[in-house]
């Protein structure tokens, strides 16, 4: 193993590396200074001179951080543990190693904070390789290095990666072999939800409803972590009155984007910090709802419909009772708006025929795809007109809905997506039919008979199980195969070269959240589950 990838530890969570060099100042006033100069409030940190425990206790108990203080003489660490210990931080939120500074004990990318005197024996090199991209600040004297996205790295900003449901990551950071980078707490969601990842932070939604009583706690969470460590900044409760698994979210840009429960409009929220900014109001009407989001170039696009019941917070997912309330949510609305987030303006607004399910609208390039219930197929360009639609019942008799969706862990999975070399496949939620259109102009192309959740595009290939086809003419196009195993969401992840199961590497994401590549990593959500082997926890691999 080359000095890039050494150390990588299981407990990555629980090291900090922060260098302090000045002794001036009381340790509240550095503490204070040092926060507001990286502007964090918690994560991954270190303090590489012993005699600086004060600041160290600073850190852990004024933000959320845990921290590692090192220091090459064992005198000085031997003291340094005696004075954390009187405090009950040792062990708990901060850590004393003996340590070469020129070699930090770190995971490469994990730290989130670190600060160097001028003269710390801690060449530039080594303090980049530990540091968090995006969102790391590394304070050396009168310097603040920041590190960039990695190479090729991709965010995951939507459910299904981006708003054209394709769940196909775009991250060439990631390279095998895999590696653990950390495993993290909480072990087990309450059922399903929503697992996004953008701009250096990890962001969860658990669902309301829980499998199992000792799940509640959390329930109805929203958390962000820093991506590469696990670390846990914030929470908050989701609003009650939503269901975290479907397509009601995204986190863009620094911001988090989430219908609201009670109103027609979407909350924004700071990804960083979890504090609430000025929410977008997208009708009048306030019997409205927002059933589904959708973020591209600046254009927040939306899904409008008349509230719904959702199911009970803490309560059992399953039951006749829930199941009515989740086929009543299919007919979401027929109203879609698009809001300009710069200009904070509404630019344009379009109402179909008919009802459009929640899992059946999807956005590309700027233009909508959307299936109206037994209507038609139809698309609108970037000024909300109609470019195309198809209304032909060769293929509507296919779009029959199944008298119950046979997994209730998938039914809020998207089953209408677009690829990057012009089709689209649309089923019918809970349908094995998948009929691929030409997304230029409607036309139906050909057939294939696989679930949603196991296809995707890559390139101009559709992938199902059964393997590869040419995705403009259906002919086979190569084996598919798949890393893993179960019955939930399959993503492609490029640096697997294959599909990528929720159940792979020993871990377990939820049916519904699925496992995916952003940021040269490979995500899992905590499980839901009993019925696998499988590690608990948050995790990830690089």
């Amino acid at each position: 193993m080359n000095a890039a990838r050494k150390l990588r530890m299981l407990a990555v969570t629980a090291h900090l590396c922060l260098l302090i060099g000045v002794a001036q100042a009381a340790p509240s006033e550095q503490c204070a200074g040092i926060l507001q100069q990286s502007g964090l409030r918690g994560g991954v940190a270190c303090v590489a001179g012993a005699w600086n425990t004060g600041l160290a206790m600073e850190l852990a108990r004024e933000g959320k951080f845990v921290v590692c203080v090192v220091d090459p003489d064992a005198a000085k660490i031997a003291t340094a543990r005696q004075e954390m210990a009187a405090t009950g931080l040792l062990g708990r939120s901060v850590y004393v190693l003996t340590c070469d500074p020129a070699q930090l004990p770190h995971a490469d990318n994990s730290v989130d904070l670190l600060v160097a005197p001028k003269e710390a024996a801690c060449p530039d090199a080594e303090i980049l390789r530990v540091l968090a991209p995006v969102r790391g600040r590394a304070i050396v004297a009168d310097r603040t290095l920041t590190k960039p996205a990695l190479p090729g790295a991709d965010d995951w900003t939507h459910r299904l990666h981006g708003p054209d449901n394709n769940p196909v990551s775009n991250d060439a950071a990631f390279h095998m072999p895999a590696m653990l980078q950390f495993l993290a707490m909480p072990m087990q969601t309450s059922f399903q939800g929503t697992l996004l990842a953008s701009d250096g932070l990890r962001i969860e939604f658990s669902d309301w409803v829980t499998k199992k009583p000792d799940r509640a706690a959390i329930a109805g969470k929203m958390l962000a972590r820093s991506l590469y460590n696990g670390m846990i900044l914030w929470d908050r409760p989701l609003p009650k009155g939503i269901e975290p698994d479907q397509p009601i979210g995204a986190a863009v840009a620094g911001r988090i984007f989430l219908a609201d429960d009670a109103s027609p409009s979407v909350l924004v929220i700071d990804a960083a910090s979890g504090k609430d900014l000025t929410s977008i109001r997208l009708s009048d009407d306030s019997k409205q709802r927002v059933k589904w989001i959708g973020i591209e170039n600046g254009r927040l696009h939306a899904l409008l419909g008349e509230a719904k019941p959702t199911r009970a917070p803490l309560q059992f997912m399953m039951g006749k009772a829930n199941k009515d309330i989740r086929a009543a949510q299919a007919a979401a609305g027929k109203i879609i708006v698009a809001w300009d987030l710069k200009g904070e303006k509404q630019l344009w607004r379009h109402e179909e025929p008919a009802t459009i399910d929640y899992r059946t609208i999807a956005l590309r390039d700027g233009r909508i795809y959307l299936y109206s219930e037994n209507t038609r197929l139809a698309c609108l360009d970037a000024q909300g007109q109609i470019a195309w639609e198809n209304t032909g019942a060769n293929w509507l008799e296919a779009m029959a809905r199944p008298a119950a969706i046979r997994n209730v862990n998938i039914e809020a999975v998207g089953s209408l997506m677009v690829g990057p070399s012009g089709q689209l496949r649309l089923a019918v939620p809970g349908g094995a039919d998948g009929l691929i259109f030409n997304a230029n102009n409607g036309m139906l192309l050909w057939q294939n008979k696989a679930r949603a959740p196991d296809t995707f595009f890559v390139g101009d290939r559709y992938f199902t199980p059964k393997g590869a086809f040419e995705a403009a003419s259906g002919k086979p196009a190569g084996d598919g195969g798949v890393v893993g195993g179960g019955c939930g969401i399959v993503t492609w992840a490029p640096g697997l070269e294959k599909g990528l199961s929720h159940v792979a590497f020993g871990v377990k994401s939820p049916c519904g959240v699925g496992a995916f590549q952003a940021g040269g990593l490979i995500h899992f959500s905590p499980s839901q589950c009993d019925c696998w082997p499988h590690l608990r926890g948050a995790a990830a691999f690089a």
